[in-house]
C-alpha cells in the first residue's frame, strides 16, 4: 500500500495540466533567448507556449515581464554608462537584467510544461532550438540586436 502512494505522481507540481496541441518550447529556452535577444523575444515563446495550453493570465504576465526587461534595459545601461563611462559595460549589466527575466519566465513556465510533459504532450527538441539561436544570433546585425534588446537610440 505504501509502495502505490511513494510511485503515485504528486499533481501538486502540475497546476491543472494540460497537454497543448502543438509541441512547446521547453522552458529552460527561456533565460537563453532572454539573454541573447533580451527579455522581450524570450516572452514570445513563452507566449506561444501559454496560448498553446489555453493559459492567457500565463500569457498577459510573461508579456508585461518582457516588456518590463525591455523597458529596463535603457535605464540598466543609462545608469552604468554613467556610473563607469564604458558602453560595453552597460550592455553586459542590461544583459544580466534580461538574463534574470529569463530565469523568472523559466519559474513562471515550469510547472505548466511539466503538466504538459506529464500528459505525454510534443516538445520542440532543445538541442535544435539552442542550435538556431545561435546561427540566428550569428548572423543578425548588430542594429536589430540592440533594439530587441531594448537600446532605442542605437545609431
Amino acid at each position: 500500500m505504501n509502495d502505490d502512494l511513494a510511485l503515485a505522481p504528486v499533481l501538486t507540481r502540475y497546476p491543472d495540466a494540460r497537454r497543448g496541441a502543438a509541441p512547446l518550447f521547453e522552458p529552460v529556452l527561456l533565460p537563453y533567448l532572454a539573454l541573447m535577444f533580451g527579455s522581450l523575444a524570450a516572452s514570445l515563446f513563452g507566449v506561444y507556449n501559454a496560448v498553446v495550453l489555453k493559459r492567457f493570465g500565463l500569457a498577459l504576465r510573461t508579456l508585461l515581464v518582457g516588456a518590463l526587461g525591455w523597458i529596463s534595459f535603457q535605464f540598466v545601461f543609462a545608469l552604468v554608462l554613467h556610473a563607469s563611462g564604458n558602453a560595453s559595460v552597460g550592455v553586459i549589466a542590461g544583459r544580466v537584467v534580461h538574463f534574470a527575466l529569463g530565469g523568472l519566465l523559466y519559474a513562471m513556465h515550469r510547472p505548466y510544461f511539466r503538466g504538459h510533459e506529464f500528459l505525454r504532450g510534443r516538445a520542440v527538441p532543445l538541442f535544435a532550438s539552442y542550435a538556431l539561436a545561435i546561427l540566428i544570433s550569428m548572423k543578425m546585425p548588430w542594429k536589430v540586436t540592440a533594439r530587441l534588446l531594448g537600446a532605442w537610440l542605437v545609431r
